[in-house]
């Protein structure tokens, strides 16, 4: 009889979150940090409020980053103080009407980049195991 050994566990490395943290500390002057129902398809939410925003404001700017989390997905969010008001509208929004998520929970509102920072790297520390054919994390395109 065959014994079956288990696979290591594998997640996405702790440079990852690196480049983006550094990033959306630059970027904000406000910050959001969301957890989000797991059945949530990122690109289509963040695509569609890219579109909205666009819609709204002449000049969009905002940056953010994702990862799947035991909970849920984590969303860390940085942007000027109108698209970030504009962004928690937008969120009631999609897991209301447009239904882009069947839910979320605001885990962090107008906090200081300190602060936003430490609850990032806290909520990276409990990532998801890496899944076949499913992205762990993902986010804006980041200035190099």
């Amino acid at each position: 009889m065959a014994v079956l050994i288990p696979h290591a566990v594998r997640r996405a490395s702790e440079s990852v979150i690196e480049q983006p943290i550094a990033q959306l500390v630059k970027d904000g002057v406000s910050y959001r940090t969301i957890l989000i129902n797991s059945d949530t398809e990122m690109n289509h939410l963040m695509n569609h409020f890219g579109r909205r925003c666009k819609a709204n404001f002449n000049a969009c700017d905002y940056t953010y980053f994702w990862f799947r989390a035991k909970e849920g997905i984590v969303l860390a969010f940085a942007a000027p103080k109108p698209v970030a008001k504009f962004f928690d509208a937008y969120m009631i929004l999609a897991a209301g009407k447009v239904q882009y998520t069947s839910g979320y929970k605001v885990l962090q509102a107008q906090a200081s980049p300190i602060d936003f920072e430490k609850r990032v790297r806290k909520l990276w520390a409990t990532r998801a195991a890496v899944r076949r054919m499913v992205r762990a994390y993902g986010g804006s395109r980041l200035n190099k």
